[in-house]
């Protein structure tokens, strides 16, 4: 497990959007969608509800 990608994980949750999180990790936004993806293969699961523009925690 990367811590990283924990962290980026919370800070999604906090700011409830990918790019802003980004932002806040310094880092780009395909970095932080590719983090998260890679939780949910580990974990099996989806963590987001992605629907209209939004992400809801699932």
């Amino acid at each position: 497990m990367n811590i990283e990608s924990l962290r980026m994980f919370c800070y999604v949750v906090e700011e409830g959007s990918i790019s802003q999180a980004a932002r806040k990790g310094f880092v780009s936004q395909p970095a932080v969608t590719k983090q998260i993806h890679q939780l949910e293969d580990r974990y099996g699961a989806l963590l987001f509800d992605r629907s209209d523009n939004q992400l809801v925690l699932t």
